[in-house]
């Protein structure tokens, strides 16, 4: 299958892709994840991706989008008396791809097309988080060479 892979922001569209990535979180944690709506998430997006350090890849099937990842752009952590050198982090910070292209090596071809960016704009790591009940996702991460390097808790207080 062929897939393209383009840099530009397209928030209306990005604010329609949404959908199968916030529905499962939604169904996963619905304490923490609002339902769908589209005006909300169009409204953010417009604002999100006006900044600069803020990466959409649109992903194409023929003429149709068919996914998005949205990169944030971390130059250079500087090293100080914890880090050992000036680092170029590109953060996935969303990754939603249509039901019907998942499963078909689109996730794949988008790693492949994102560490060629990665190396040709002086990188160093790609980084994401994933929440602990998404197993697809988490095999799909580990299966494309990803490592656990740090993991996230939470203790929840609860009212008295």
């Amino acid at each position: 299958m062929k897939i393209d892979f383009v840099i530009e922001n397209k928030p209306e569209i990005v604010a329609e892709l949404v959908k199968t990535v916030q529905a499962k979180h939604e169904a996963l944690y619905p304490e923490v994840f609002r339902p769908y709506e589209y005006e909300r998430l169009l409204t953010w997006y417009q604002k999100i991706q006006k900044k600069e350090h803020i990466l959409t890849v649109m992903i194409k099937h023929a003429d149709e989008y068919i996914g998005y990842v949205l990169i944030t752009c971390e130059k250079g952590k500087k090293p100080g008396p914890f880090v050992k050198s000036e680092q170029g982090v590109l953060y996935i910070d969303q990754m939603s791809i249509r039901e019907e292209y998942q499963n078909q090596g689109v996730g794949v071809q988008f790693f492949d097309f994102i560490k060629d960016y990665a190396r040709e704009n002086d990188f160093q790591l790609i980084e994401l988080d994933v929440w602990a009940d998404n197993v697809q996702a988490r095999q799909f991460y580990k299966k494309i060479g990803f490592k656990v390097v740090r993991e996230a808790m939470e203790l929840k207080i609860e009212e008295q």
